[in-house]
């Protein structure tokens, strides 16, 4: 296996002496982090924690990027969407709306794919008592053609909303349910065409 090139600044991993302790807090803050601790932020990754803490961001950043991803999202600009939506599960992986915005900006919404998946199980994993969570669950399921898992998360989702209520949620979801019925009554038309 061949090893990429030295250049002149900087010496092959081989070459480096094996007691030479790098600070990456100086190399951090030489490659524009300001006083952000390296550390802090590896640290943070690796906890699962959030870039919040460690870059010292009050919640007004995290308020401020929801908005202008919301409305990108709103707007129909999903790669903007997207985008805004990564940064703000780094800031804080542990809010559910992100990584449900995370889901519905993505380019192949409501059909589905991996990351939207991700995005989905990820955005339950934080707050299995969000019933919207359960609710677009349900749809990329409906849409992935996987009706058994569409019908058991619109079921959750109604348990959901009678201990935590989302009138908005209602129309959606009863459109939601007609269209999973339509699926299901297709599935058995084709099944008995065969």
């Amino acid at each position: 296996m061949s090893q990429a090139p030295a250049t002149q600044n900087a010496p092959a991993s081989d070459e480096l002496p094996s007691d030479v302790e790098i600070d990456l807090d100086a190399v951090f803050q030489g490659l524009g982090g300001g006083e952000v601790s390296a550390r802090a932020v590896l640290d943070a990754l690796r906890s699962g924690q959030g870039l919040s803490a460690a870059l010292n961001a009050d919640g007004k950043l995290e308020k401020v990027l929801y908005q202008f991803a919301y409305q990108a999202l709103h707007l129909q600009q999903k790669a903007s969407a997207e985008e805004q939506f990564k940064v703000l599960c780094l800031l804080n992986p542990k809010n559910a709306e992100y990584w449900l915005g995370l889901a519905l900006s993505h380019s192949s919404w409501p059909l589905g794919g991996d990351e939207v998946e991700t995005s989905l199980r990820q955005a339950r994993l934080v707050d299995e008592a969000n019933p919207a969570v359960a609710l677009r669950l349900a749809e990329h399921w409906l849409w992935s053609r996987k009706l058994d898992e569409a019908t058991s998360e619109l079921v959750r989702f109604y348990k959901l909303m009678k201990t935590r209520p989302v009138p908005s949620l209602i129309d959606y979801s009863k459109r939601l349910a007609y269209a999973l019925e339509a699926q299901k009554k297709a599935a058995v038309r084709d099944s008995d065409a065969s």
